[in-house]
This record gives structure tokens, C-alpha cells and sequence, in this order.
């Protein structure tokens, strides 16, 4: 493992955590990711975020950690980013990790989301500490160059185990076959590699003097925006027994954030966004080949912000499916 592989950024944040443990006051770690850091087929007690609990535990003598794994399969940076906005402030975080790098896809939503996320993150009421590690899968693919930009632009550390893993692989010192089950996720051996990768990025960071306190760039390195999401409150589930009427919204925005629910059967059918009364954008939620989960989609409505008629309904001949929005957020 070579230090080369990791950025401390601004480490005020990281350095008042190490401090509060050692005073034995709670400690609390989130994680936000998709099926790596969630622990696909694998028990607890070998992944990767419980090697990281027991290091402050360890290191900091400190009983009173807790871990709270919020990760989903399948999720991009967008879900993390959802999260962030309804689920993050009451678990009260001092440390927030992120693994989102083999689930984003290299275009703008998924860029301008992941900066919204750690945007977000940052700006949490407990002003919690923020890291971000990058893996890849077997054919190399990682989205570990676009999001260490943004990290570096904001100060937010980070470790690229994805490299590491690669150059251990080149020098004998891991195979693939025991990292992971298949060409992606991580076995018991494969946990362990990440957490120790982990360790000795907080080792590191621990040994190393505290930077100041710093503002954060006023300007978005991608686009910013999506850190200032207003959601609107909604509660709308189309059924073939509960026919709802048509979400209708009169909100000034220029873009929509959307969250909706997607599943395998027949069932599910296609929502339809109106804009200003004319059919704009249709959100199919039914998906043969894959698994419920929730899906979300960055919507530009127009340059400008400018009062639009929003509203929601089941496409023409859909309306006997079912169709659940999660959220509808705007900018």
C-alpha cells in the first residue's frame, strides 16, 4: 500500500472525531454506498464497516461507537444524496464514508450529485468529518478520477483503495479470485483488504499535524446546485385500487428532482411529469431485468428559473398499474 494513494485534504474534521473518542464521548459512523459497503453475501463481522468500528473502539478505548450502514444495492451518488437531505441529521454523524464509485456512471447527474452529497454532508448541523474511498471492479471500472476532483477542490479526504488494489494485485501480494466473489464485490478476504486500507488511511491522517478549519469554495467545482434541493411535500401512489388524482404543483424552479420506486412485475406501470399543461418527461418504473429499488432522475425544466405548473400522472392507458413517487425535489 503506497501513501501516494491517498489525500488528507483538510483534516479539522477528522482531527476533532479523534479527539471527542478519546474523551470516551459517542461516536457516530455512517456509511452511505451500494452493495460493496452494504456486504453482499457476507456476515457482519467481516466487513469492512465493522473493521472500522472496532479500530475507534480499539485505538480510542472507547465502548460507545456506533455504526449505521445506510447503503442500498444498485444506489448512485443521487440516492446518497436523498439521503443526505431526510435520513442523515438524526443519526447525528461525526463521520460520514463514501463509496458510490463503481455505481456512478461518468455524465453530469451522477457528477453534480456526488458534489451535492458531499456538499451536504459537510453542511449537517454536527458538521460531521466526510470521506470518500474509491474501489473498482475487475474490468476497472471506477469513477475515482471524476470524484477526486471534486474532493481535492473541497478538502474532503479521501483514499483511492481501488489503485492500491490494482498495483497489490500487479506485485503478487493480492489475486482477484480472493478479493472478490465475482467482478465486483468483496468476499471476507476482500472486507478485510478495504478495511485495512481504511485503517491505514486513518492511521495516516491521525499522524499527520491538523490542518485549519477552512471555508469551503463559494463557486461549484461541476455544479453546486443540487446541495440547494427545496423538496416539496408529497405523498402520491397510484394503485388499481386508489386511482389519485394528478399531483399538480405551481412552484419557480428551473429543475426537478425525482425518486421513484421501480419493480419486476407487470404491475408497475409509466408516470407522466407535465410541464406548463403539455406531457414533458415519463418515468417507466417497471423493469424486467432487475430488482424493487428506488431510482432517481435529475429533470431540467427549463434555463432560467421561472414559475412552472408541475403535475404528475399516470400515463394514458397505465392507469390500472402502480406507480410510487418517493420525493420531488426542485431548484
Amino acid at each position: 500500500m503506497e501513501l501516494a494513494h491517498i489525500f488528507r485534504g483538510n483534516t479539522s474534521r477528522v482531527y476533532s472525531i479523534f479527539t471527542k473518542a478519546r474523551r470516551g464521548e459517542h461516536i457516530s459512523l455512517v456509511f452511505l454506498g451500494s452493495s460493496i459497503t452494504m456486504g453482499y453475501l457476507i456476515e457482519e463481522q467481516h466487513q469492512f464497516t465493522t473493521i472500522v468500528k472496532e479500530y475507534f473502539s480499539r485505538t480510542f478505548h472507547n465502548d460507545d461507537i456506533s455504526c449505521h450502514n445506510l447503503s442500498a444495492p444498485g444506489m448512485p451518488s443521487l440516492h446518497g444524496l436523498h439521503l443526505a437531505y431526510t435520513e442523515l441529521e438524526p443519526y447525528a454523524p461525526d463521520l460520514i464514508l463514501i463509496d458510490y464509485a463503481v455505481n456512478d456512471q461518468k455524465n453530469h447527474m451522477c457528477r453534480d450529485a456526488y458534489e451535492g452529497l458531499l456538499l451536504k454532508c459537510l453542511d449537517l448541523s454536527t458538521k460531521p468529518a466526510v470521506i470518500s474511498f474509491f474501489v473498482k471492479t475487475k474490468k476497472g471500472y471506477t469513477c475515482a478520477p471524476q470524484m477526486s476532483a471534486v474532493c481535492e477542490y473541497y478538502g474532503v479526504p479521501y483514499v483511492n483503495i481501488g489503485t492500491w488494489l490494482e498495483e497489490d494485485m500487479q506485485a503478487g501480494i493480492m489475486r482477484w479470485r480472493d478479493y472478490s466473489y465475482d467482478g465486483c464485490h468483496p468476499g471476507p478476504v476482500g472486507h478485510g483488504y478495504i478495511g485495512r486500507c481504511l485503517l491505514r488511511f486513518l492511521e495516516n491522517l491521525s499522524q499527520t499535524p491538523s490542518t485549519p478549519a477552512a471555508a469551503l469554495p463559494s463557486k461549484g467545482f461541476y455544479n453546486n446546485e443540487l446541495a440547494r434541493l427545496r423538496f416539496l411535500p408529497t405523498a402520491w401512489k397510484h394503485t388499481p385500487e386508489c386511482h389519485m388524482a394528478p399531483l399538480e404543483l405551481d412552484v419557480e424552479c428551473r429543475t426537478a428532482f425525482i425518486g421513484y420506486f421501480v419493480g419486476i412485475t407487470k404491475d408497475y406501470g409509466t408516470a407522466c411529469l407535465s410541464l406548463d399543461g403539455e406531457p414533458y418527461h415519463f418515468m417507466d418504473s417497471y423493469r424486467v431485468h432487475e430488482w424493487e429499488h428506488p431510482v432517481y432522475e435529475v429533470v431540467s425544466l427549463s434555463k432560467e428559473k421561472k414559475m412552472h405548473r408541475i403535475s404528475l400522472d399516470m400515463q394514458k392507458g397505465e392507469n390500472e398499474k402502480c406507480f410510487r413517487l418517493i420525493c420531488l425535489a426542485i431548484i
